[in-house]
This record gives structure tokens, sequence and C-alpha cells, in this order.
């Protein structure tokens, strides 16, 4: 026998509401910064690889694949400018939301990781020339 009956509510959890509202703005912010950080690699491992030509000598096998794949840091920005879309579609599932903010948090590790990998592989060739003269 129950004492008491808990009341019930024909209206929607307010909680779901807003946690996939502030999930669209931060996958939105996340987004953007990704397409900032990959967009820097991109337009300056040009002016790298001309310099590197310049040298003379042979680089390390990285930096020779960083500036090979260079334009892999202009689709991984259009990737991240398609999960910016979030704030326009805001009425998605929230479950889509959800989904989508673990992706741009994926991508934004991933642009660091890139970011560090590009500055690593830029340097190299100043450390390989050293180690040979």
């Amino acid at each position: 026998m129950k004492i008491y009956d808990t009341p019930q509510s024909d209206l929607k959890d307010t909680d779901e509401i807003d946690s996939s509202s502030g999930r669209s703005i931060t996958t939105s912010v996340l987004g953007f910064i990704a397409f900032s950080i990959y967009l820097v690699p991109y337009m300056f491992i040009p002016q790298f690889s001309e310099t590197f030509a310049s040298f003379g000598s042979d680089i390390p096998w990285l930096t020779t694949a960083v500036i090979k794949l260079n334009i892999l840091f202009l689709l991984l920005s259009l990737l991240s400018l398609f999960l910016n879309l979030v704030w326009v579609v805001r009425w998605l599932n929230p479950k889509v939301v959800a989904l989508l903010f673990k992706v741009s948090v994926g991508n934004i590790i991933v642009s660091f990781l890139c970011l560090f990998i590009c500055f690593v592989a830029m340097y190299l060739p100043v450390f390989y020339i050293g180690t040979v003269l």
C-alpha cells in the first residue's frame, strides 16, 4: 500500500532542453577554434616548404610528410565548419547534439595534436642541418 503518489506532469523535462542548447553552443565554439587551429598550418606550411627548398639539402621524412599532406589541414578545417552547423540547426534531436558534441571535443584534441606535430616537423630541419654541418 502506497501512502504517497508522485504528481505527474505533461511538461517536457527542462534539463534535457537546456543541456542540448548548451552543447550546441559549445560545439559551435569548439568547431570554430578547431577551424582556426587547422588553418594556421595550412597557411604557413607553404612558406616553410619554400625555405626548406632553398636549403638544398635533404629534410626529415616527418617534415616531408607534413608538407605533402598540407591539403589535409584544409579538409579538417572544413569538417570543423560542418560542426558549426549545429548552431544553425539547433532543433536536432538531443542525442544527435550529444554525439556531435563528442565529435567536436575529439576534433579539438586532434587539432591541437596536429598543430604540435606541425611545429615539430617544421623545426626538425633546423636540428637536422645542424647535425650535418
